[in-house]
């Protein structure tokens, strides 16, 4: 498969966008003046990354956060996690049948 996270961390991010606890948002991981988080941003907070009062990621408590390059997502998987969930605007639970179909857990 051409994408590739840590299982952990992916099967978490699977069961937080069907968790339903999630409202949906786009352009950015958290808005916290509507509580809504994009699909990257569910990845975050269900792997326990922590946002800053407005809505910015800040580093996750026992290390560095990466959602992209190397460390955590990889940056075309970002690109097509972002496509999916901003400019296709597709729900959450259709962007966990992707990930699970699409990337290999690690």
């Amino acid at each position: 498969m051409e994408y590739k996270i840590e299982k952990e961390f992916g099967t978490k991010w699977v069961k937080g966008l069907r968790s339903r606890k999630f409202k949906k948002g786009k352009f950015k991981l958290y808005e916290p003046t509507t509580d809504c988080h994009c699909a990257l941003g569910v990845a975050a907070v269900v792997n326990d990354f922590k946002f800053t009062k407005n809505g910015i990621l800040a580093v996750k408590e026992n290390g560095h956060l990466y959602l992209y390059d190397d460390e955590v997502v990889s940056m075309n998987l970002y690109a097509k996690i972002t496509e999916m969930n901003d400019h296709d605007d597709l729900p959450f639970r259709k962007i966990a049948d992707w990930i699970e179909a699409n990337v290999e857990f690690i």
